[in-house]
């Protein structure tokens, strides 16, 4: 039976990821779905995610601060509401500009955890 469900992401422990200064909360892993992850990830001032590819889609929405998004070499402002799609082998970086660290929630589908 498929049944709604609300995650605060409150009740969940921020963990390391592989950029330094850059952390996240796993929302929904292939535990709970084989057709999308959801991880709530903040980037410290000054710090970025390096640029890199997925194999799958990506979807990130950008709930707090601002920042840039460099996507194959084209360089876009990201600020709350901002929603970026990155299809499957796209190079992909985004910095943290500003004085307060950039809050995003990214969606992956399907799920890489």
């Amino acid at each position: 039976m498929n049944v709604a469900t609300i995650l605060d992401p409150e009740d969940f422990e921020w963990g390391p990821s592989r950029w330094e200064g850059v952390y996240l909360k796993d929302l929904i892993t292939k535990v709970f779905s084989e057709l999308h992850g959801v991880h709530y990830i903040m980037i410290d001032v000054g710090k970025e995610i390096t640029n890199h590819t997925h194999e799958v889609l990506e979807i990130i929405i950008i709930t707090n601060g601002s920042g840039k998004a460099i996507c194959d070499n084209d360089v876009y402002e990201l600020k709350p509401g901002s929603l970026m799609w990155t299809p499957p082998g796209v190079s992909h970086a985004i910095k943290q500009i500003g004085t307060e660290p950039l809050s995003l929630i990214a969606i992956f589908s399907p799920p890489l955890r």
